[in-house]
């Protein structure tokens, strides 16, 4: 069996600061993290008082971040020698992003629990809903009521970001949101959001909030693009990320009103905030939204193996090897009985991700993606292709982890062109 080793290593090519006002970088160079706090010491009120009031500000007010999620040493000791300064307070309680239910912890912004630090043994299975933060001078985590309470700080992290935005854009969420004013057909829409952005994507309701919130602030009434569309009962977004999140007026989706997918923005059209579908050739204002989070490009060193044939899995140009990734002797055609394994190692604060541009596999291949790094079951894919279910063109596979196994099998007589996928590690709070 081969085995081809890719290392995943950050490359510093910002042309900007990586992180939105008042934030702070990991030094690792990974994500963005900023302290929030009010204290009226007159009225001896705090805000935020929950971690819902303090999701919501993360979002609506700190460039669309999410309360913070921590994946190594290094943030955890970051977050804490800032916030004791920011907060002003010895000895702060610094809350963050983890919730959990007994022994079922997840963090606010969905990436998995790679890295604990609490006090003590920690959740019990006996707990009720826990919310955490960090105390003390170890930084360790102690548990906190979600509900009403006086936090003196609230932790929020972003995505570390690779552009600026311009006069008329919005920073948020690592990237850039422009309101089109101009009214256009979804397709023109498309093609005419700036530096190569699309109609926005929104995966929570904080985030419906906050677009809904900067469309009335343009001055557009009535209603406005985003960038779904429902078709024969599927469902997509623009920029390929998956559905989540969906926020349907009573009596919709309903195919009978088109395709494409507009946000009311005042009561006169229903509740202001719900979609509605619509005609794509209905021309209206639209939001576009920028990626412009750093999501690292990689390094590749390739191990020769017994089985498959050596060199034809990446490409190079220039001083780095860019991170595309190909089955063997693509794209003239798929070789019989082949058995190659390909392992992504990325760094500990990223999440090993692939991403296919072709899938021309017809029949006879099998490729499988594994998780070495799941403490509970490493062996068992966690999602498997061939040609009856083919991977999304376009949408990140990403591992719970720093590494991804990569399992390509194919029978005596394949047929197709093979496969071409891009792969990166994507910071571990980026869906």
């Amino acid at each position: 069996m081969r085995y081809v080793i890719f290392s995943l290593l950050i490359l510093s090519f910002a042309h900007c600061d990586p992180c939105p006002d008042g934030f702070f970088q990991a030094p690792n160079g990974g994500d963005c993290f900023k302290t929030i706090k009010f204290y009226d010491s007159w009225a001896n009120y705090y805000t935020p008082t929950s971690f819902e009031e303090a999701e919501e500000a993360c979002s609506n007010w700190n460039s669309g971040g999410l309360l913070a999620s921590i994946h190594n040493f290094d943030e955890n000791e970051a977050i804490q020698s800032d916030a004791m300064r920011t907060c002003g307070v010895s000895y702060a309680t610094l809350n963050i992003g983890l919730k959990c239910k007994g022994k079922d912890c997840k963090w606010d912004d969905g990436s998995p629990v790679i890295y604990t630090n609490f006090a003590g043994d920690g959740p019990s299975e006996n707990d009720g809903e826990s919310c955490y933060a960090i105390y003390g001078n170890q930084g360790e985590w102690i548990r906190k009521t979600c509900g009403t309470q006086k936090a003196d700080c609230w932790i929020c992290r972003v995505k570390a970001r690779t552009i600026d935005c311009v006069d008329g854009e919005i920073e948020y969420k690592g990237g850039c949101v422009s309101i089109q004013t101009s009214p256009l057909d979804q397709k023109s829409a498309e093609e005419s959001c700036p530096g190569g952005g699309h109609p926005v994507s929104i995966h929570s309701a904080n985030e419906n909030k906050f677009y809904v919130n900067a469309a009335v602030d343009a001055g557009i009434t009535g209603t406005i693009y985003i960038g779904g569309q429902y078709s024969k009962e599927m469902f997509e977004w623009a920029d390929s990320t998956l559905q989540g999140f969906m926020k349907w007026a009573n009596g919709f989706p309903n195919p009978v009103f088109g395709s494409c997918v507009q946000i009311l923005l005042d009561s006169e059209f229903g509740v202001q905030g719900q979609w509605t579908n619509i005609d794509c050739s209905t021309k209206q204002p639209f939001i576009c939204y920028r990626d412009g989070a750093v999501y690292n490009p990689a390094d590749i060193y390739p191990k020769e193996g017994p089985s498959c044939p050596f060199g034809a899995y990446y490409e190079e140009k220039g001083e780095y090897k860019i991170g595309n990734l190909y089955s063997p002797n693509f794209p003239l055609s798929l070789q019989s009985s082949q058995d190659c394994t390909y392992v992504l190692n990325t760094v500990s604060v990223t999440l090993a991700s692939i991403n296919f541009t072709t899938f021309d596999c017809q029949s006879g291949v099998t490729l499988e993606l594994r998780d070495p790094g799941d403490p509970i079951d490493p062996n068992t894919p966690f999602i498997t292709f061939n040609s009856t279910s083919p991977p999304v063109i376009g949408q990140y596979y990403s591992s719970g982890s720093k590494e991804m196994e990569i399992q390509f099998t194919t029978d005596s007589s394949p047929v197709g062109t093979g496969w071409a996928a891009k792969y990166t590690g994507i910071y571990a709070g980026d869906n």
